[in-house]
Parts: C-alpha cells; structure tokens; sequence
C-alpha cells in the first residue's frame, strides 16, 4: 500500500468522504515533508514510520492532537523536523497538542505549560516564560516537595534558583 492510499484510508476512517480524503491525503503529506520514495545502496525507502504517524494524527483536521514520544527513537534531524511539526501546529492554532515524553528538551522546546504525574495521580502543574536571561516557571502541587526536589536540582546543575510566594 502506497503511503497515500493509507493516509487517504485513514482520514477515511475518520469519516472524510473518498474525494476529501484524497485531498486531506496529499495535504498532511506535504505539510509534513514527505516528498515522494527516497532510493539508498540500491533499496527504495517510501515511507518512514515518523511521518506515517504524523499524517495518520492530521489528515482528518483534529481539534486536539495526544502525542505520546513522539520523537521516540527518531536520529537528531528527524528529532528536529518533529519538533518544528509540533511548534507549527501549536503556533497555528489549528490543534491544542499534549504531548507525553519523559525527554526534558522535547517538552522545553514545544511546551508552555506541564503537568507532572506519577503513576496516574497529577502532582504538579506549571507553565513557564523563557527568556535569554532567565526561565521563570510557576505552577501549583506538592509545593514544598517539589520546591526542595527542583532547587536541589538546579543547584546540581549550577542554576540559581529563588522562589517567591504567590499571594493571590
């Protein structure tokens, strides 16, 4: 099966009618940079597991997007081609996206709020402002345990760190 005819069956699947899924189809493809079949040492290579995930999440234009490591096992330039796909959906406004990853740097670099869980109960929310000086992070939880955990941390990686109390 050609990579088109699975992404058409699968906005298909999401309910697009033939003609619109064909469409919808060759739309996620390009918006993801897929160009055609790549050929190496003889082999034809026409789909990559990345950007059949990404198209299979798009191709039927969801208001909400769950990404789950979505960069999981991906070489460095394809790391960054997924993650720029996540900044552009989130910056278009077309998708709210959550995504789950235990990478540090995936979440910094497409994330303005987290959520914390461990083993299914939420234990702390954030969002954050960067800045070139700085990274200013206030969220809600296990305040003090987490205040402790977070500046022992940043200590250890030679950061400042100094909380300020919320007196709302």
């Amino acid at each position: 099966m050609s990579c088109v005819r699975f992404v058409r069956m699968m906005a298909e699947l999401s309910g697009l009618p033939s003609d619109a899924a064909l469409e919808r189809a060759h739309e996620a493809l390009f918006y993801v940079g897929w160009r055609g079949s790549i050929s190496f040492a003889g082999y034809v290579f026409a789909w990559h597991e990345t950007v059949g995930k990404a198209c299979q999440a798009i191709v039927h234009g969801p208001r909400i997007l769950f990404l789950d490591e979505p960069t999981n096992g991906l070489d460095p330039p394809a790391r960054q081609r997924m993650i720029r796909l996540i900044r552009e959906i989130r910056d278009s406004g077309r998708a709210h996206i959550v995504l789950s990853s235990h990478l540090l740097r995936d979440v910094e670099e497409c994330c303005e709020e987290i959520l914390v869980s461990k083993m299914g109960v939420l234990r702390f929310t954030a969002t954050w402002r960067r800045s070139e000086e700085r990274t200013e992070i206030s969220g809600s939880g296990n305040k003090g345990r987490i205040k402790e955990a977070f500046s022992h941390a940043a200590n250890k990686l030679g950061c400042e760190c100094a909380f300020t109390t919320d007196r709302r």
